[in-house]
């Protein structure tokens, strides 16, 4: 359920993970039906079996509106055990944490190579049908969610420079690297079928460009430089069903 959530249910619960509280309705009556077409079913039952805790509650018009949190040191592990079992798919939680170290260090091939195995055994094409760059989106805030927020605060969304950036990692310790992510996607190309490896990586490779230069052009590392950060990745990736393409860049410049 965690796992295939909408992107907006993974920004949430990622508010969760960084301690934080969230608002939402809760309704003891929720049936196990729902969970397949309503979100806020997802919260009600995690409620009421004790994963998630109600600091506050009101009721507002019959509604019963809940401020959410995770109820201890133990569930919020299980939960980062759940995603990082989930990703790490038979290799493992050390195999999860040297693919989220490769990506840290900026050690791009290995990030590539191991990002590879990633998305080709966690993901079915169907699941991008519906709205292809907000499932990737939130694939890749799936991905980050093993970060230590003791050491790493990680935002989606948000205001830097001449517009908004997908995802940023930023470390507490400004003497490590900073990264900005932004996600591209692509709907099939229509061509013989002996030229679509071909052209469907002519396609990626410019897309991914595109989204490297989207950083640079719209100066999303604003945010970063005013952090005092002399070392900031920038990453654009680009994907087309279960392929992708990566163009990336480690500077100390904006």
């Amino acid at each position: 359920m965690l796992i295939k959530s909408s992107t907006e249910f993974k920004e949430q619960f990622e508010l969760l993970l960084q301690d934080k509280t969230i608002e939402k309705s809760i309704d003891e009556n929720m049936a196990f039906g729902d969970l397949k077409h309503n979100s806020y079913a997802a919260w009600s039952l995690l409620v009421m079996s004790g994963y998630l805790k109600v600091v506050a509650a009101s009721l507002i018009d019959g509604i019963t509106i809940c401020k959410l949190a995770i109820p201890n040191f133990e569930v919020r592990v299980l939960y980062r055990n759940i995603i990082q079992n989930w990703l790490g798919n038979g290799y493992g939680a050390e195999w999860y944490q040297s693919f989220l170290t490769y990506l840290l260090n900026g050690n791009i091939d290995k990030f590539v190579e191991n990002f590879g195995q990633v998305l080709a055994q966690t993901i079915s094409v169907h699941d991008v049908a519906h709205n292809p760059e907000a499932f990737y989106h939130g694939f890749m805030l799936g991905l980050t969610a093993g970060l230590d927020q003791r050491q790493y605060e990680l935002k989606s969304n948000r205001e830097s420079g001449l517009g908004r950036y997908d995802i940023a990692i930023i470390p507490i310790n400004i003497a490590k690297s900073g990264i900005i992510l932004e996600i591209k996607s692509l709907a099939p190309p229509k061509a013989p079928k002996r030229k679509l490896p071909e052209i469907l990586n002519s396609l990626l490779t410019k897309e991914a460009q595109k989204a490297l230069e989207q950083i640079k052009h719209n100066q999303y590392t604003m945010e970063l430089v005013q952090r005092g950060f002399t070392s900031i990745i920038k990453i654009g990736i680009a994907f087309c069903g279960k392929e992708f393409r990566v163009a990336a860049e480690k500077s100390g410049q904006c």
